[in-house]
């Protein structure tokens, strides 16, 4: 403890509140150290303890002088920040989605604030300075004498050089004999890029006289001698310099050699400077660079008045524009008017593949305006653009729902582009949140406009527009006068009873594939399945193969030669006998992505044909490769899972094929009808979008199905108004909102008898006509944990939601602590997917 705090017990002290980024129940108090008192706000981060050696960062919520009186305080170890890092309307978003979603408020700082952000310690071992001699076990002294080579050590860096070893017990062991000792280092993980600088030195940057002596002088040195020349030409008599005095060090040692910098350096006629620069290039708002001229059509300039007037009375505005109609054209227009304006805009999009396509259309309009955000980014380029942000210096973030929270100061316009996405929802870990909805709260706190976007807008949203919430724009026809692609259904029946099935494949499905490529054109091959086949299974026995975590089957992938669970990643070895019988009869069942790309290599093999799954785009730079790959012609057809349907915008695609739609029209659960036809309508909108109307063929079992029929006339009015119907009846969203209670435990009774207890207690406070379940859902057992789920189904107006998730704080609390539910976990989902 600092001398200046030992001060008499009346001394009036400083604490603040912490929010760690870690889902603990409440914010944590600390007290300010009497030199940090001119930093205590709240907004900047601070390096706390946690627990008895842990070392986190967190976030001051509030300043005050309220001792704790159960405990005493510890004192905060470090403030990293002068300013605050954080703005009010962030702060008022954090509360928010913590009330919203029922989860703790260091859960949402987790997911606002990026990880190079967050310091947190490492712990090492060394040895004991003054440990007396001891009594220990071999394996004691093997590990004390591996820590005395490498100290200071991880522990992991002990379980690799040790992995059939119980290290954290043998630890525990040789501290409790005094032999090691544990300490917590603190390592800066955001450091601003910087690069090395060489200019003049003052005394000759003021005298040309003796700047021209010292040249003469480096006669006998004509590298240093034309090194320094390089450096006056770039800075003093360069007619475009300006002020410019320092170029960066690696021009000059590039040409002239590391030796000849250096030896200038040493004589004291240049020096080197360090200078932080930008990991974007990012430029002054005032420039204008390569911005090209939008030119929108007729129908495109009236939805931007209508657009524009909206905004006068609404908050919120659905841009609804069937597929090629042009609506990225006219987010632009009004992205540029609010940058001209001199504030700032956030194009969200669902998926990092669609940034990016999308970044060279956008820069060849607002030039380099322009910064990504996503996931895919290195930790320290999304700390660089959040404090970007913060400073004001970034006019436009496109980006994924993670760009929501950064610190905008003058936010106007957020565009939220193909808003029916299921992919704008966090499913794990905690804040589940729905990037539509946060973007809509998080500009309302901000006093910002939304421009919401889709050619098939969920069912919530549309919902909105007619009952005069929000406000609708329509864009009913292609741009450039393209035609959206004529449907043709395939009744697989009749091939398979003739036998003239290739494959997944019916003859129509192929003779087009080869008259598309005659044509010099690509198809996409839609299959919302990857792998090789769903599962294999043993003609002899019929086993099947599962995984030994979850109730489900392997997917076979076989150019890996390996069996897996998607669920938790469990693999084995592809089989070459069964396991049971022994029988090498094993076949595959169904079929992936994959199987589809290997039938097709087999049946058509003139075509060059890519694959993009989540197995294919792994890699850094693969998802970029492929999608330029399309772009340059070099792709006959793309197959692919939901990734393709993700509002490419390829010239030459022409033509789309969808296998297995009768599995998506069938899958237990109430969205399956809406999710079907905006998956089939998107994958169609990526035909025909030039001047070559597109073709889209549906290959089904059953071609009679209602939705086929919907499907078919292309109408999403009328599909709307008959889906509705039936979510009223039953009492679905639009008309309800939903929670998910999911209890999990490793023990099967323990999770049913929790879950009951859970469900009895809900339906007494409730009524049990608005509390279903609990249930097993379809896969009753993920990752070695039974699941059973509740849903609350609730009506707006009717019931006040704050109490009722109150009610479900307080129950899930109350079963967690009892001691048979030690390991219990219980998932609280608003407004799942």
């Amino acid at each position: 403890t600092p001398l200046n705090f030992l001060e008499n017990e009346n001394a009036v002290h400083t604490y603040v509140q912490v929010i760690i980024p870690q889902a603990l129940p409440n914010s944590l108090t600390y007290r300010v150290m009497r030199e940090h008192l001119h930093l205590a706000q709240i907004g900047v981060r601070v390096l706390v303890q946690l627990g008895n050696r842990k070392i986190v960062t967190g976030l001051v919520s509030e300043v005050h002088h309220q001792a704790p009186k159960e405990w005493q305080a510890k004192l905060v170890v470090d403030f990293l920040d002068e300013a605050p890092l954080f703005t009010q309307a962030q702060w008022r978003l954090l509360n928010w989605m913590a009330s919203y979603y029922i989860c703790t408020e260091g859960e949402v700082l987790n997911a606002m604030l990026p990880a190079s952000l967050k310091l947190n310690s490492e712990s090492f071992i060394t040895l004991y300075a003054d440990a007396e001699e001891q009594e220990l076990t071999e394996a004691e002294q093997e590990l004390l004498d591996i820590i005395g080579k490498k100290e200071p050590i991880k522990t992991f860096e002990l379980q690799e050089l040790l992995p059939q070893v119980n290290i954290n017990r043998l630890l525990k062991q040789l501290s409790a004999k005094k032999c090691i000792v544990f300490s917590e280092q603190v390592k800066e993980k955001y450091v601003p890029k910087t690069i090395k600088k060489v200019g003049l030195t003052d005394k000759y940057y003021a005298d040309s006289i003796a700047l021209t002596e010292f040249l003469n002088q480096l006669n006998k040195a004509p590298k240093q001698q034309d090194a320094l020349l390089t450096l006056l030409n770039e800075t003093l008599y360069h007619p475009e310099s300006n002020h410019l005095r320092y170029i960066n060090k690696k021009q000059l040692t590039t040409a002239y050699g590391e030796s000849s910098v250096k030896a200038l350096i040493e004589k004291q006629i240049i020096q080197e400077i360090q200078v932080e620069v930008s990991r974007f290039g990012l430029i002054d708002q005032s420039e204008i660079v390569n911005q090209r001229h939008i030119e929108l059509s007729p129908i495109q300039q009236v939805a931007t008045t209508e657009i524009l007037n909206a905004f006068q009375e609404k908050e919120v505005v659905l841009l609804h524009g069937i597929t090629g109609s042009g609506k990225t054209e006219v987010y632009l227009n009004l992205i540029r008017k609010a940058i001209e304006a001199g504030t700032q805009a956030l194009f969200i999009l669902p998926e990092i593949a669609l940034t990016t396509q999308i970044l060279s259309r956008i820069k060849s309009v607002l030039g380099n305006y322009v910064a990504l955000y996503h996931s895919r980014m290195s930790d320290a380029e999304r700390a660089e653009l959040y404090i970007n942000v913060l400073e004001g210096k970034v006019p436009l973030v496109v980006g994924v729902r993670s760009a929501l929270f950064l610190p905008f100061q003058n936010l106007s316009l957020v565009v939220v582009d193909e808003e029916h996405e299921p992919s704008y929802k966090q499913n794990d870990p905690a804040p589940r949140y729905h990037g539509r909805d946060v973007a809509i709260v998080m500009a309302k706190l901000v006093g910002a406009k939304v421009l919401l976007g889709s050619a098939t807008p969920s069912f919530e949203t549309y919902y909105q527009t007619q009952i005069g919430k929000w406000a609708l724009v329509e864009l009913k026809e292609r741009y450039a006068n393209a035609q959206l692609p004529t449907i043709e259904v395939i009744d697989l029946r009749p091939f398979r009873e003739n036998k003239e099935l290739r494959g997944s494949f019916s003859p129509p499905l192929l003779d087009l594939l080869v008259a598309t490529k005659e044509k010099g054109l690509q198809s996409i091959l839609f299959q919302n399945r990857r792998g090789y086949s769903p599962y294999v299974m043993c003609n002899a026995c019929g086993e099947i193969p599962k995984c030994i975590n979850c109730d489900v089957s392997l997917t076979q992938h076989l150019k890996q030669h390996v069996l897996r669970c998607h669920y938790c990643g469990y693999t084995e070895p592809a089989l070459k006998a069964c396991k049971v019988c022994g029988s090498v009869e094993i076949n595959s069942v169904g079929f992936g992505t994959e199987r589809i790309e290997d039938e097709l290599s087999l049946l058509l093999p003139n075509l060059n044909i890519q694959r993009m799954d989540l197995d294919t785009t792994r890699n850094k730079g693969k998802l970029e490769s492929i999608i330029e790959a399309v772009e340059n012609g070099e792709t006959d057809v793309l197959v692919g899972t939901q990734m393709v349907t993700k509002g490419f915008d390829f010239a030459k695609m022409n033509t789309v094929g969808i296998f297995d739609i009768d599995r998506m029209i069938h899958l237990p659960d109430f969205r399956a009808a809406e999710r079907c036809f905006q998956i089939v309508m998107q994958v169609a909108g990526r035909a025909g979008r030039r001047q070559e109307q597109g073709k889209l063929l549906i290959q089904t079992n059953n071609p009679k199905q209602p939705i086929i029929h919907q499907i078919e006339a292309a109408n999403f009015i009328d599909f709307y108004q008959e889906e509705l119907k039936e979510r009223e009846r039953f009492h679905y969203p639009p008309y309800t909102r939903i929670i998910e209670i999911s209890i999990r435990h490793e023990d099967l009774m323990v999770a049913k008898n929790a879950g009951t207890s859970f469900g009895k207690t809900l339906r007494l406070n409730l009524g049990p006509d608005k509390v279903l379940g609990p249930e097993a859902p379809s896969v009753g057992r993920i990752r070695n944990k039974f699941h059973f789920q509740i849903l609350l189904k609730l009506e707006p107006g009717v019931i006040n939601f704050n109490k009722v998730k109150l009610l479900i704080k307080e129950t899930a609390k109350q079963l967690i602590i009892e001691k048979t539910h030690k390991k219990l976990q219980i998932v609280l989902n608003v407004d799942p997917l």
